[in-house]
């Protein structure tokens, strides 16, 4: 989910002069803070931003542009805070609410991200955004799969042609495994925005699984095309010529190289990432570096939790010199 801007003050006062000297007023500490974000200083905005709340404590948008750049340098508790007292002062913001979604979902309340989304839409029904970021917030939380479907179908029905409401639809689709409907809205993605490398890699990995294995390489090969650092791209290529059931897509050499450019694009700080090149290793031969690696993948709790004892069976599969194969 992504945070809407910067609230620009302006709209609250008659007047935004710019001013060269020392900022006086509320106001101009809010102009100058939002300059220094801009300009990335985000300790100076959110000093600014302070200042402006001391002299006016009843300006809802230095509430809200303290709690933007919290949430940017991912204060999410302080980001909150400051997101309610916005509200408190104008509880029509709907940009406070979508915004105060999204640090409560970084925070993993999931529920109070719902509700205040959903707020969002009772106050304008017609936020395309606010249907989306629900929408995604019930399918990665697997909360409901109809709901979701539901926002991403209003959401596409506010905008038929935006691409982000088909790629989130077909996600859903997917879930639901109503597999031709999800490659069909992923198409159409695809053609509303040719160069969106999130519909590709959605396509890819949908086609992966339905078999078609020619089409997912296709479509990988496109995401490193339009980004030559999409990291998801280089692994999903690894992933596919690592694990493929067709020998005629099984490549080591391949996938050693794709996984490589991965691991290293992310810093070696992506398990996922580290499972897909121990695969890698696995594949060409060298089981030794493929135990190495998948250890290292397993040192990440959080992997380990949400793929499930799978990964540590990959290991044993290795330390008995076999390859995965995924099924």
């Amino acid at each position: 989910m992504t945070k809407r801007i910067l609230l620009i003050s302006c709209a609250l006062f008659l007047t935004c002069p710019l001013r060269a000297q020392t900022p006086n007023t509320s106001a101009d500490y809010i102009k100058r803070g939002q300059e220094r974000e801009k300009k990335h200083d985000l300790n100076g905005a959110i000093a600014d931003f302070t200042r402006a709340i001391q002299i006016d404590p009843k300006n809802p948008a230095a509430y809200y542009n303290r709690g933007y750049v919290r949430n940017t340098k991912g204060n999410q508790g302080g980001a909150i805070n400051d997101y309610t007292r916005a509200i408190e002062l104008n509880p029509k913001d709907g940009d406070a609410y979508f915004n105060r979604a999204t640090a409560k979902e970084a925070k993993g309340d999931f529920d109070g991200a719902i509700d205040d989304l959903t707020k969002v839409i009772e106050l304008n029904s017609k936020d395309r955004d606010a249907y989306n970021a629900r929408g995604l917030v019930l399918l990665n939380q697997k909360k409901s799969l109809d709901a979701a479907l539901a926002d991403f179908d209003k959401a596409v029905e506010l905008d038929p042609k935006s691409a982000d409401g088909y790629i989130n639809r077909g996600a859903v689709k997917f879930e639901k495994k109503e597999v031709p409907e999800a490659l069909a809205d992923d198409s159409k993605a695809i053609e509303l925005d040719p160069k969106n490398k999130l519909a590709y890699a959605n396509r890819a990995y949908h086609r992966r699984k339905a078999g078609n294995l020619g089409g997912s390489v296709v479509d990988w090969h496109r995401t490193i095309e339009i980004d030559s650092k999409y990291a998801r791209g280089f692994n999903g290529l690894a992933w596919l010529y690592a694990t493929a059931t067709q020998d005629a897509y099984r490549d080591g050499a391949k996938a050693l190289r794709y996984a490589h450019q991965a691991v290293a694009l992310t810093r070696r700080k992506e398990p996922n990432y580290m499972d897909t090149l121990a695969a890698a290793y696995a594949a060409a031969g060298n089981f030794t570096a493929a135990a190495r690696w998948q250890r290292k993948a397993l040192a990440f709790p959080a992997f380990v939790k949400s793929e499930g004892e799978a990964v540590r069976a990959r290991l044993q599969l290795y330390a008995q010199h076999k390859t995965y194969v995924e099924q």
